[in-house]
Parts: C-alpha cells; structure tokens; sequence
C-alpha cells in the first residue's frame, strides 16, 4: 500500500514505500524549495527510535531510511518536520 499525504497550499507531499514494509522504508518528498528535513520515527506511547535530517532539493527527493531494518514488528509513527510544515504518517513493520 502506497499512503500519499498532501499538505499546505504548495503542494509538498511524501509518498511512503513500502507501507507495511520489512528491512527499509522509502520515502519519496516532492519539494518547491531546497530544505532541510528531519526524519523521526517513534512508536505508539511516543518514544522516539530513529531521527536522520536530510537534504531536500526542489522537486522529487527519493530517500531510503535503513535504519528501520532494528524495528520491531509493529506500527509506528514517521513525522516529516521542513522548515514551512510538518506531517505524520503511520506505517507499519511486518514480517
């Protein structure tokens, strides 16, 4: 399952990939501007188990976030904080 999130009136949005995934998630950031981005992950009671910022440029940034592969089978919450925005999206390990 590919979750699409539309947010804000210029259009930024991150496509996750796979959702439920297994070793890694994709996550694809269209972006108007270069920017940084900071990456958390924590589970359901809150506590914060991955945080990367990356680069974004403007346009389609395709990022991998390995570090998932430690996670165990669960669901989650990945919060994409940018300069102008915010947005959650839960996803979910499998097998």
């Amino acid at each position: 399952m590919v979750i699409k999130i539309r947010t804000g009136l210029n259009g930024t949005f991150a496509t996750i990939n796979p959702n439920p995934f297994k070793d890694r998630l994709m996550v694809t950031v269209e972006s108007p501007i270069q920017d940084k981005a900071t990456f958390i992950i924590t589970d359901v009671s809150g506590r914060q188990l991955y945080k990367e910022i990356k680069l974004l440029f403007p346009g389609t940034n395709v990022l991998q976030l390995n570090e998932t592969r430690s996670l165990s089978k669960g669901t989650y919450l990945l919060t994409i904080i940018e300069s102008q925005q915010t947005q959650s999206i839960k996803v979910v390990k499998g097998n």
